[in-house]
């Protein structure tokens, strides 16, 4: 009902803002009015006296009640996301003096505003900042309401992003300060069709075939009772995708998904639910309902399912036994002397560096059986990469595969790659970010062989590691053909192999050498 009826403001809120509506609107938005000090809405006075301005006092914060709003299970939504447009959509506002009874939110090209209907008689003046900006700031910056044919007051703001609690300021008429406050802008008020792209990475686009998978999955916003089990099981069927969430507590009963409730399992230490991955790699918002005695207890939360982390599981009896893998092409690299690599066919290569064997398996293909504890698997592409080498970080960049990074030293990173974590030191690396984060190897130069306090750390996690001794190539063309390695790890070797040749052809050139 109340939809029908915002419904029905809307043409009254758009008339107002874009054409006037009478003296009093007229007067609220004109940046040189005045506000007298009886609270007469919609008015702003200049100081023409040159006295400090009335608008310059801020709340203390112990006079402030706002409360902050928790945002911090949501992903910000862009108006490059939404397709342009008029939505009416929900609006939580934190301060207890102004709240919003609805809203039109208006996407034009990049950018976005929201048309605000004041829920009562509030009179007051907004700024899209802190209070203390808002003291400091030039009038003509104020927000005053516009008024239309029913009385409602029309507030007209910017919107940076939805699902992000945006400051704002409002000016107390009584005490004639700034107090702080946030706006969010609800983005489950839209429906997927209102996004130019789907929020959500689906199977069909992924190219997942059916079969059983694992997957990572990150849970925000439930942490009372259990944990929730990841990596877990997922099911894809008829292009249908279905997890088994699995949580360490049997008190979960319920879990809620768009209005939809699935019942949960309870066994002596955990509940386990069949539960429908609508999408991958996006927030998708839950209720996890938990009885525990007579108290029962409904927490929102958030199920992020990584369609990066995507391997399959290993059917009963398809698995490959690695003593018995054929090898069906030794490639041998031109100039380093310090690296072999066997192809078994499938993607799957094994690594030889020294007496160290790295084995690289698709994600999606099943994993041999029977490989020994002396040969690193290593799941590719690596998606989330941890760097402690500055060399290696050169090759990543030479190949551009930054995307697959996710952690690096300090010395590695030039502050250019967005969405890299600071791992630390090499010597001290941050290995509770790098599991938080779900660092899926970690590439080390040859200074580790004698640092194995660093690689007994790294291990624990668990985390594969793999040493990068491209330094000790007494050839630059052989130190540079290391770059054909990290091709593999990144699934970009296509990429390393021409980016090599470029570099050969450049330095025999150079130097007027002829390429074997």
């Amino acid at each position: 009902m109340r939809k029908k009826i915002a419904m029905l403001l809307v043409a009254a809120m758009l008339a107002a803002l874009f054409q006037g509506c009478g003296e009093a609107a007229n007067d609220a938005g004109r940046a040189d009015a005045s506000v007298s000090r009886d609270g007469e809405a919609g008015t702003v006075s200049s100081d023409a006296s040159g006295e400090e301005s009335k608008f310059s006092a801020v709340a203390d914060p112990s006079e402030n009640t706002a409360e902050k709003i928790d945002d911090s299970l949501l992903t910000p939504v862009t108006a490059d996301m939404i397709k342009e447009g008029e939505y009416l959509v929900d609006t939580s506002s934190s301060s207890p003096v102004f709240k919003v009874a609805d809203t039109l939110l208006v996407v034009s090209g990049n950018s976005m505003e929201a048309i605000l209907i004041a829920d009562g008689d509030t009179g007051l003046l907004l700024y899209p900042g802190t209070a203390g900006e808002a003291a400091s700031d030039s009038e003509e910056n104020y927000i005053s309401f516009e008024q239309n044919d029913t009385g409602a007051q029309l507030y007209k703001v910017p919107v940076e992003a939805m699902d992000k609690a945006l400051p704002f300021a409002v000016f107390g008429r009584e005490k004639e300060k700034w107090y702080d406050g946030e706006l969010l802008f609800d983005s489950s008020s839209l429906l997927d069709d209102d996004f130019r792209e789907s929020r959500y990475k689906t199977v069909s686009a992924l190219g997942i075939e059916d079969g059983t998978y694992y997957i990572d999955v990150d849970l925000k916003g439930e942490e009372e009772g259990g944990e929730l089990r990841s990596p877990t099981l997922l099911l894809i069927e008829d292009g249908q995708a279905a997890a088994l969430i699995t949580w360490t507590s049997p008190d979960y009963k319920h879990m809620t998904m768009d209005g939809f409730s699935f019942d949960g399992e309870a066994e002596e230490e955990e509940s386990t639910f069949v539960f429908p991955v609508k999408g991958f790699d996006h927030p998708i918002a839950v209720t996890v309902e938990s009885v525990s005695g007579n108290r029962t207890t409904e927490t929102e939360c958030t199920l992020k399912f990584d369609s990066s982390s995507i391997s399959i599981a290993d059917p009963e009896g398809e698995a490959p036994y690695y003593g018995n893998m054929r090898i069906k092409e030794r490639i041998k690299p031109l100039y380093a002397r310090g690296y072999s690599v066997d192809s078994f066919g499938d993607n799957i290569y094994r690594i030889n560096v020294g007496k160290k064997r790295y084995l690289l398996v698709p994600r999606l293909k099943v994993l041999p059986y029977g490989i020994p504890e002396s040969v690193t698997v290593i799941r590719t592409p690596v998606n989330r990469a941890y760097l402690a080498t500055v060399s290696g970080m050169e090759f990543i960049r030479d190949i551009d595969a930054v995307s697959h990074v996710g952690f690096a030293i300090r010395d590695a990173v030039n502050g250019t790659e967005d969405g890299i974590v600071d791992a630390g030191e090499a010597s001290e690396p941050d290995c509770e970010a790098l599991k938080d984060g779900r660092a899926d190897i970690a590439i080390e130069d040859q200074s580790a062989d004698s640092d194995r306090e660093t690689l007994k750390k790294l291990e624990e996690i668990p985390l594969p590691v793999f040493i990068d001794r491209s330094e000790s190539e007494t050839d630059e063309k052989g130190r540079m053909e290391w770059i054909k390695l990290y091709g593999l790890l990144t699934g970009e070797y296509g990429r390393a192999l021409r980016y090599f040749d470029a570099y050969c052809k450049e330095a025999e050139a150079a130097s007027g050498t002829v390429s074997r």
